[in-house]
């Protein structure tokens, strides 16, 4: 890897890594090129990794308070609003925390330049399939994958990745090997008790062809391993497509080209598959949650229901749902008539509450929260209205996290469950969250206002330049 020669070289001891819960590829990605690329900067990180010493923590700028050593020697990725948090103030929004890591380390490795924006374009606009390493990542934690062993998996694939395109991996025939498409056809096989798989006989030329011969080619939850055939063979009559790099198919042959055995891959494979086949089942669940929630007379089912938000000619569909399924925002986005705009999802244990509104600007609704947590901690002077709609979160109202971009606004996460629960009921959450989205649908008036006039202005001219020239 080219390093940067720009100044002296910074160094770091290292006696701990932290990141955050069921880390993204970015924070996974920005640890493998620091151990890899990095133990001239990262002195002891190679030793801290070897013997597990990785904290695991809540996402958020704030350190838990006891530490297992020196913060200065604590290796802080995508935690702590420093370097390598892409969240701190600052950032231009533009960043992950692998290109934090690589802007540290250094540019000029195309290899690893190509990884990088990869891992910035999922993180940023989650950009993939449901078969790259970010989707498997989140499926082996959906379906109860410790953190360390999906960071171990993680740093596994990128090896292998980064070998192949580098041009360094140790062997590079691969000839014979059984690749991806014939483990999948293994996998879909052993799903259910049959003969075919050890019988030489039947040859199959794809996880469909195997379902087919199984009857499991209508079970809904192996779709996903279906569709994805389908989509890169071109299946259903659309061209076909080439899977990326860190899709499923090029990761098995990496790991083939970067020396694995046929009993490594094999492994890796199953429990890949069996990872989507668990979240995919939960993911049914909720759907099937949901819908008897939409099927009960509105306003009677215990576990949420549907209203709308109508102010200036602008009309915003809202779903409650009561629930603890980690699948469950997924399930009420993609089922139903008409999808939701906003969905408010309470966590019927904790009661924490949280709001995902698709890329809504939900600056107003997150200002008025904040601002009525504020009051109900007991503080008498209002926060300035820049801190009331800061984004990420704020030292006085940590319980909330305003996701700008996303337009979410998460009271704990997946990434920091350990957040304390709002202090609203859902009743006093929903009337502060109606207030906020009639200010966002007065906003998205005003601005359909200003589009239309400006282009009845840009015609108006047209017409004008059109008579001058008659």
């Amino acid at each position: 890897m080219k390093m940067s020669t720009a100044g002296p070289l910074r160094t770091q001891v290292v006696e701990c890594i932290a990141t955050h819960y069921e880390p993204h590829p970015d924070e996974a990605m920005a640890i493998w090129m620091a151990a890899r690329f990095g133990r001239e900067t990262f002195l002891g990180i190679q030793r801290a990794l070897r013997e597990g010493r990785v904290l695991f923590c809540d996402a958020g700028r704030d350190m838990p308070t006891h530490l297992p050593c020196k913060r200065e020697r604590i290796l802080e990725v995508g935690v702590g609003g420093r370097e390598f948090d892409e969240h701190r103030d600052g950032q231009t929004g533009n960043e992950c925390a692998a290109t934090l890591m690589a802007d540290r380390l250094g540019r000029g490795d195309t290899a690893l330049e190509r990884m990088v924006q990869w891992t910035l374009a999922n993180d940023q606009d989650a950009e993939g399939t449901a078969f790259d390493w970010s989707d498997i990542m989140k499926a082996g934690f959906h379906a109860g994958a410790s953190n360390m062993v999906m960071l171990k998996r993680s740093f596994r694939v990128f090896d292998a990745v980064y070998n192949t395109l580098s041009g360094t991996a140790k062997y590079r025939d691969i000839t014979g090997m059984r690749g991806y498409w014939q483990l999948a056809v293994d996998w879909v096989l052993g799903l259910t008790k049959n003969d075919l798989l050890s019988n030489p006989k039947y040859l199959f030329s794809g996880p469909i062809h195997a379902a087919q011969a199984i009857g499991l080619a209508g079970d809904e939850s192996i779709s996903w391993i279906l569709n994805y055939e389908t989509d890169v063979f071109g299946l259903d009559g659309k061209p076909p497509r080439v899977p990326g790099f860190m899709e499923i198919p090029n990761i098995v042959d990496a790991l083939f080209h970067d020396g694995a055995s046929i009993g490594e891959v094999t492994y890796f494979v199953r429990e890949m598959l069996n990872a989507r086949l668990a979240e995919q089942r939960l993911f049914l669940k909720a759907v099937d949650q949901w819908a008897s929630i939409m099927a009960a007379k509105h306003g009677t089912h215990p576990d949420g229901g549907t209203f709308t938000v109508e102010e200036s000619g602008v009309t915003y569909r809202v779903a409650v749902v009561v629930s603890d399924n980690r699948r469950i925002v997924s399930a009420v986005r993609a089922h139903g008539p008409r999808r939701p705009h906003v969905i408010v999802r309470v966590l019927p244990r904790t009661g924490h509450i949280s709001l995902f509104a698709n890329g809504l600007d939900v600056t107003p609704i997150v200002a008025r929260l904040r601002a009525a947590c504020w009051e109900v901690m007991g503080n008498t002077s209002p926060l300035p209205p820049e801190k009331l709609a800061h984004e990420w979160t704020i030292t006085e109202v940590p319980q909330l996290c305003h996701q700008k971009k996303a337009g979410n606004i998460l009271n704990g996460s997946l990434t920091a469950p350990h957040v304390d629960a709002v202090r609203l009921s859902l009743k006093t959450y929903i009337t502060i969250m109606k207030a906020g989205l009639r200010e966002v649908a007065r906003a998205a008036a005003q601005h359909r206002r200003d589009a239309k006039r400006r282009s009845e202005k840009r015609r108006d001219e047209r017409r004008s330049q059109e008579v001058q020239l008659q």
